[in-house]
């Protein structure tokens, strides 16, 4: 079975949140001494993840 990948696009608010979110995690796991190697991983996936423009349609149903 191939391997599935899910885009999610965030503003940048929403993306401070996961970023937060997941230091906390990190820092209980420190605090547990437990690995953070996963943790680690998708933290720096968000925080590297590239900005794209966003195309404006006209319409009301435009921003599904």
């Amino acid at each position: 079975m191939r391997e599935r990948k899910r885009l999610v696009r965030l503003p940048e608010a929403e993306q401070g949140i996961v970023i937060r979110c997941l230091d906390e995690k990190r820092t209980a796991l420190l605090q547990e001494e437990k690995d953070t190697d996963a943790v680690d991983d998708i933290l720096l996936k968000i925080m590297d993840a590239p900005v794209v423009k966003v195309r404006r349609e006209r319409g009301a149903y435009a921003q599904r």
